[in-house]
């Protein structure tokens, strides 16, 4: 499934991942022209970020992306559980999003698992697209995952560079 903006186009899903795909938990990384951190990497988030792979490398204006994550949970994610985001141009918010569930709506698709997602490794997958007439500049998001009962499962920001 898919949202789009002016600014992005996304399609999330998640998948069932055998425990050898399972890293050491990250707290940041980069690539090409991007990066990301946990938003607070002393946290003990309920969902940690064992591997994390963008194809290509590098993103580039008027050009698609795939993020592939591999997480797992401590604790079981319920159906009713949830994502908040907002996104930015040059520092600008430009965008949100609130309320998105994590087991049925139109830009989340789970596959492989089903809500419960139970304790231990899962994957998701997230297609997004930067429209060919978005200018040049820094662009970021800040993402909130909250289970049904509000417990924060996780918070990333990330950062790509389109200059």
């Amino acid at each position: 499934m898919v949202a789009s903006s002016r600014l992005f186009s996304l399609s999330v899903a998640f998948s069932a991942l055998g425990s050898s795909t399972v890293m050491a938990g990250l707290t940041g990384g980069a690539g090409g022209n991007w990066y990301w951190s946990l938003c607070d990497p002393e946290f003990p988030y309920p969902v940690s970020i064992d591997s994390l792979k963008v194809e290509p490398d590098t993103v580039v204006i008027g050009g698609p992306f795939d993020i592939v994550y591999g997480l797992s949970t401590s604790v079981v994610i319920n159906y009713g559980a949830y994502l908040n985001g907002e996104f930015f141009s040059n520092g600008a918010e430009v965008g949100s999003i609130a309320g998105v569930s994590l087991c049925s709506s139109e830009i989340v698709n789970i596959t492989g698992v089903e809500c419960p997602i139970p304790v231990g490794p899962f994957g998701l997958e997230l297609s997004s697209s930067i429209p060919g007439d978005v200018p040049p500049g820094e662009y970021s998001s800040h993402i909130e995952f909250f289970n049904d009962d509000d417990q924060i499962l996780l918070c990333t920001d990330t950062t790509v560079d389109l200059s």
